[in-house]
């Protein structure tokens, strides 16, 4: 008898294992070198509605956004105030006049002057970050700029005293306020000036805000002009190198009153307070240079209370200068804008004459050739006055 070989199981399993990993490994190759990708369900219709209106969106805020930059750099390119043009304008925004109110009214219950910081708004104007040190002066130093209001004697004080012993956190609070509102109507004016002057034309009028805009540009050359020519005065600039000389000896510092200096140079009248200040609280802008202990002072401390006389004389003197200059210079430019009228207002006036009464050309003419030869007549004998009279003194001597 022929044996029975057993069923071939166990290497059909083998080979099944072998066959099955071979097709595994054939598939995911194939799925991977293929360019077709695995089939993706279909986007149900919510999500394709969604994914056309963020495009569309997209679309239409670009389209959006180009007209409104454009705009935007339009305005800025086309409208750019100046600095005089500003600072003619900020004393007509509301936020700033209702705070230089109430400085007024505080000024007139703590000092009884409510035009005592009067110059003081008007530096913090060009320059709000003093508003900051003039603030913590009125806390630190209350009587530096004036006396309190009311009477304090041997400690009995009355309604007034008390009245501006109490408002006068209040006034350093409205100071501080006042140079906030100062700098945000400045940065209004500085980037978006279209917008702003809107509300000063409802508040001025459009004429007051166009008289500002027209005339604002050629004060504001002229003033430049002038303030360039007194600084490079040979007067100035020794009062200037003298003034800080006396404060490297005064207070060790040459540059302390540099601030003041140019506030000074921009408006002279600033010097009497400040000299003022210094007579009565030296010690409120810095310290004394060298030490005092016990009543016991070095060389150098003596130095700088002997040397505060000749810091405030020295700032008195540069005031004037600056003073005198300026006016001066104003009287010269005045001048020369007067004959360069003068020419034109005679041509249009000569223009109107003949255009509305052309008869009595000839009159009016002959009328001015005598009234001139009369002036001249009149100036010649002046001359020969003036110089007849020396010559009759020196005969007489």
């Amino acid at each position: 008898m022929k044996k029975k070989q057993p069923p071939p199981l166990q290497l059909s399993v083998q080979e099944l294992i072998k066959r099955y990993e071979q097709t595994a490994a054939d598939h995911t190759s194939s799925e991977i070198l293929s360019p077709k990708s695995a089939p993706q369900s279909k986007p149900s219709p919510a999500l394709k509605e969604n994914q056309q209106r963020h495009s569309v969106r997209s679309t239409t805020e670009q389209n959006e956004e180009e007209p409104l930059y454009a705009t935007i750099a339009l305005q800025t390119t086309t409208k750019v105030l100046s600095e005089a043009q500003i600072m003619k304008l900020l004393p007509h925004s509301q936020l700033v006049r209702t705070y230089q109110e109430k400085i007024q009214n505080l000024c007139q219950i703590v000092y009884a002057n409510k035009n005592l910081l009067q110059a003081e708004m008007e530096a913090i104007q060009k320059n709000p970050t003093l508003g900051e040190s003039l603030s913590w002066q009125i806390s630190a130093h209350p009587e530096s700029f004036s006396k309190l209001a009311g009477l304090n004697l041997c400690g009995m004080k009355n309604n007034a005293r008390k009245n501006a012993e109490e408002n006068l956190s209040t006034l350093c609070g409205a100071v501080a306020g006042y140079a906030e509102a100062v700098q945000y109507a400045k940065e209004d004016l500085l980037i978006t000036p279209e917008a702003v002057l809107t509300y000063y034309e409802q508040s001025m009028g459009c004429e007051a805000v166009a008289q500002i805009l027209q005339s604002s540009d050629q004060t504001e050359r002229e003033n430049a002009e002038i303030s360039t020519m007194v600084q490079q005065n040979p007067a100035v600039k020794r009062y200037q190198a003298q003034v800080k000389h006396w404060c490297h000896v005064v207070f060790s510092k040459s540059n302390i009153l540099a601030s003041e200096m140019t506030e000074i140079l921009q408006n002279p009248a600033r010097a009497e307070e400040l000299t003022w200040q210094l007579s009565a609280y030296p010690q409120s802008f810095h310290p004394y240079a060298g030490v005092s202990m016990c009543g016991f002072k070095n060389s150098a401390r003596r130095h700088a209370e002997a040397g505060l006389p000749s810091l405030i004389d020295t700032i008195d003197n540069y005031a004037t200068v600056v003073h005198l200059l300026k006016e001066n210079l104003v009287q010269q430019s005045q001048q020369l804008q007067q004959k360069t009228c003068d020419p034109s207002v005679k041509l249009a006036k000569d223009l109107t004459k003949s255009s509305k009464l052309p008869e009595y050309l000839s009159s009016a003419a002959h009328h001015e050739t005598r009234k001139t030869s009369q002036q001249t007549h009149e100036r010649t004998q002046d001359i020969s006055r003036k110089v007849s009279a020396p010559k009759t003194m020196a005969f007489a001597s």
